[in-house]
């Protein structure tokens, strides 16, 4: 997919997790160059998959053990 706005490529990325590649720099240097940086939330009461755009690192904090995601007050009502 595309970006809507910078025409380059949308990412999908998941934070570092134990011992998972660490994507830190992809999320920085892709956030930089203006693409769209998707994550991944999983909704535990719904067992549902969804998937937010982030603008900034910023945004992240540690949720289910630990792992950073998108807190639910400040996702945006509109699903990706």
């Amino acid at each position: 997919m595309r970006s809507k706005n910078s025409g380059m490529p949308e990412l999908f990325l998941f934070c570092l997790f134990r011992t998972e590649v660490n994507t830190s720099g992809m999320i920085e240097n892709s956030l930089k160059e203006g693409r769209r940086v998707i994550f991944p939330k999983v909704d535990r009461e719904g067992h549902n998959l969804m998937l937010f755009e982030i603008k900034s690192r910023d945004e992240l904090t540690p949720g289910y053990m630990g792992i950073p995601e998108l807190l639910w007050p400040q996702m945006k009502e509109e699903r990706i």
